[in-house]
């Protein structure tokens, strides 16, 4: 299987999706030239915590189907948006965009981090296809977890608690992600994408970032993921995480305070 990659960060401004045209251009030459079957990502992205423009997502979707390309969209972390509006793209719909697969996970909107339960929206031949795959891999499914969240939801849907959980989480991430941008102006001064969802944001370290993550986490306490493992354009890049800290800001603060007086005292590379 040949796996290939389109970048949607641009490391010159470091911003996310900023020239949508270009990108669309590009999509389109590897949907001509590679006839690809599967066109995947996420959204809100994992790392950079970008959301796909709504007018760009349904032309990707639609350049796909006129190439014979299946879209598969993880929304892992579509319950934490940080738009004033819930994207429009998050109510796609297989029945009107039949090459749309939508893949959700319960991880991180109603907690179940590790459980592996989530569920897919996609036509019925593709939903009978995966089922049978799955049937043939997975030896011992999670039964219990899967029975105590049907439960679970039995009566958290009709009362409205899931709801509320849901926009009180997301708010919370909201505040922590506006948080983790302030700190990271005002202690790395870098440059960094301002987080539309999701529980990361990357930041621009100006070297190489394995290097960068090694030392800092030695001399600090601190640790970074180095963009490294989400491919080239990140070479240079951090993933910082948000979501571990949402209950506790000033814990957060005082990781950047230590990141500050280590590179102030360090020289640079």
């Amino acid at each position: 299987v040949d796996i290939l990659t389109l970048p949607v960060l641009d490391t010159e401004d470091w911003s996310y999706f900023a020239n949508p045209e270009e990108i669309l251009t590009r999509l389109e030459e590897i949907l001509t030239r590679d006839k690809p079957k599967l066109l995947l990502f996420s959204s809100p992205d994992n790392p950079t915590g970008g959301i796909v423009p709504d007018s760009t997502f349904f032309e990707v979707i639609e350049l796909a189907y006129h190439h014979g390309c299946f879209v598969g969209v993880d929304y892992a972390y579509r319950a934490q948006y940080f738009t004033e509006k819930q994207p429009a793209q998050f109510a796609a719909s297989p029945i009107v965009h039949p090459n749309l697969i939508k893949i959700h996970s319960n991880s991180k909107w109603c907690r179940g981090l590790g459980r592996r339960l989530g569920w897919i929206e996609a036509r019925t031949d593709i939903i009978d296809t995966l089922e049978a795959v799955q049937q043939s891999v997975v030896l011992c499914p999670d039964t219990v977890h899967q029975m105590a969240l049907a439960a679970y939801l039995e009566s958290a849907l009709p009362e409205g608690s899931l709801l509320t959980y849901m926009n009180n989480s997301r708010l919370a991430y909201k505040k922590a992600a506006q948080h983790l941008t302030t700190y990271v102006d005002e202690y790395l001064k870098m440059r960094h994408i301002v987080p539309q969802g999701g529980l990361y944001t990357v930041v621009d370290v100006g070297r190489n970032a394995d290097n960068f993550v090694y030392e800092v986490l030695e001399n600090t306490g601190v640790i970074f993921v180095p963009g490294s493992g989400f491919g080239k354009t990140l070479e240079n890049g951090i993933r910082i995480s948000f979501g571990p800290l949402v209950n506790d800001l000033n814990r957060m603060k005082q990781g950047f305070e230590r990141v500050c007086d280590y590179l102030a005292k360090t020289p640079g590379p």
